[in-house]
């Protein structure tokens, strides 16, 4: 017996090969059809499972972070790492839901990073965020963008903002010329100290910066005169 697998379009195969019958070739027969569906089946639920245990991950990180009130430092990082599993939890679960996405709205993620610290993470400074959306980048790009953003904001409370001292920083992303997002991370802090070249000084984190900006082919540009510190980043 042989059915019409029409509405089984644009799924493959276990072999790789299309489901729906293209013209001039036949049906799949049904057991062929029983394979495809446990394996899909096998599919949602190992999504589901990894969606599950990132969410635990991520909650476990938090609880730690939150068990550190006066080591403000460790907290930090700790958030960092937490903001990370999450960008990639919710990359997960959009490419689980929608398949191969070609374009992922940046604002969103952005949002979620800037939540812990605008809840009052970092004491007496404040966050302030600036990010309407859509602001769409590809789906490949998010998870190094989240970790850039998430990288520089924690420098800017751990640096600019020591010991949650007053003040604030505004993170922003909108659309340049051309469509192009473009991200902004401004401080009112000490800005950066003399002599310091961002484009090769720094520890891991700078090092991070840097690497990530290459490879998604964005330029980026630390601006210090005087007080405060502006990061920028441009997409191609």
């Amino acid at each position: 017996m042989q059915v019409d697998l029409s509405h089984f379009r644009g799924l493959s195969a276990a072999s790789g090969g299309p489901l729906s019958p293209t013209l001039g070739e036949a049906p799949m027969p049904i057991p062929e059809i029983a394979s495809v569906c446990a394996d899909c089946s096998l599919l949602v639920e190992a999504d589901h499972r990894i969606a599950n245990h990132l969410a635990m991950l991520s909650s476990y990180v938090r609880l730690k972070a939150a068990g550190l009130a006066a080591d403000l430092e460790t907290r930090l990082l700790l958030e960092n790492i937490g903001a990370q599993v999450d960008a990639v939890g919710r990359l997960h679960r959009a490419l689980a839901t929608h398949g191969n996405l070609g374009s992922v709205d940046l604002s969103e993620h952005l949002r979620a990073i800037c939540a812990p610290f605008a809840s009052g993470l970092a004491g007496a400074a404040k966050l302030i965020q600036d990010i309407p959306a859509p602001c769409y980048v590809r789906a490949d790009q998010v998870l190094p963008l989240s970790q850039i953003v998430s990288e520089v904001i924690t420098n800017a409370f751990k640096y600019a903002h020591a010991d949650g001292q007053a003040g604030v920083v505004l993170v922003r992303c909108h659309l340049g010329e051309g469509g192009a997002v473009q991200i902004e991370v401004v401080d009112d802090g000490p800005g950066l100290p003399a002599g310091f070249d961002p484009a090769t000084d720094g520890g891991l984190g700078f090092r991070l910066i840097r690497a990530l900006s290459r490879q998604v082919r964005a330029s980026t540009v630390f601006e210090s005169a005087g007080k405060g510190l502006r990061f920028r980043l441009a997409l191609p």
